[in-house]
């Protein structure tokens, strides 16, 4: 058992985030080796450069004796990251690090809480939101945010943080999510990225990606609903080979916008 594994995910957990014992078996290949995670993080043979405080167990609890100072120390490291802590224990929903997927530039992971500021200068700027008509309040990124924490437990997926592969700062979001059409519900690969960022082809990697993802994890077709004057996501669709297949109309703050509906097949 190649324990180099796991102390490779460990450096590799992002500030301000967590892992839980399970997580760590199953980077070892086994999810039932919580046990033999915990033995080895008590026998850390560098606790500077492998940060085993960062692991959790499953309800995010700290260690109650945890091994390189205690508890106290465990907790103190971690707010040091910026991790809230209530009780001994951490929100798992918004400090858990879930990586989904890599790309040749890119790593995408779930969002959680440390990527708010990031999500906010995606979602409140003007000219990236005109498909929205409006850039967003503060509470309508708190909504967003917490759409995609419910979407991450009800259906396993959702908008996810697209991040460069040397830098964790979110520049993007690209998943998949459930949506209406006129046929009934479709699996959708959505993407939106800081202004900062466009023109360098990270949308279409990113969406390329997550497709792959969806069809590896059985879906036969994956859609793209975008506005018919958002070129630059028309442009996204077309390079990855969605065709469009029809049209719809979705009502925002009292306007009808129309909408094209691209769609890809599993081949």
């Amino acid at each position: 058992m190649n324990k180099e594994l796991l102390w490779q995910f460990l450096k590799d957990i992002p500030t301000g985030m967590v892992v839980t014992y399970t997580d760590c078996a199953n980077v070892l290949g086994n999810p039932n080796l919580r046990r033999y995670v915990g033995h080895l993080l008590h026998n850390n043979p560098s606790p500077d450069t492998i940060p085993c405080y960062k692991v959790v167990n499953s309800k995010g609890r700290l260690a109650p004796n945890f091994a390189f100072g205690g508890k106290d120390s465990q907790r103190k490291l971690l707010e040091a990251e910026g991790i809230v802590i209530n009780n001994d224990f951490v929100n798992l929903p918004e400090y858990r690090y879930v990586p989904i997927l890599e790309t040749d530039r890119l790593k995408i992971r779930q969002i959680v809480k440390k990527d708010m500021v990031a999500l906010k200068e995606i979602l409140q700027d003007e000219k990236t939101m005109y498909a929205y008509l409006h850039a967003f309040s503060d509470e309508e990124v708190n909504i967003w945010y917490k759409n995609q924490l419910r979407r991450y437990k009800e259906d396993g997926f959702g908008l996810w943080a697209v991040c460069l592969k040397d830098d964790d700062f979110m520049i993007g979001q690209c998943g998949l999510t459930k949506q209406k059409t006129p046929n009934g519900e479709v699996i959708e690969v959505g993407y939106l990225f800081n202004r900062k960022y466009w023109h360098n082809g990270y949308a279409t990697e990113a969406a390329k990606a997550v497709m792959e993802y969806g069809f590896k994890k059985g879906y036969d077709e994956i859609y793209s609903i975008i506005r018919d004057n958002n070129y630059s996501s028309l442009n996204v669709a077309k390079r990855n080979g969605l065709d469009e297949v029809g049209k719809m109309d979705k009502f925002y703050y009292g306007e009808v916008l129309p909408h094209l509906i691209y769609r890809r097949k599993n081949k």
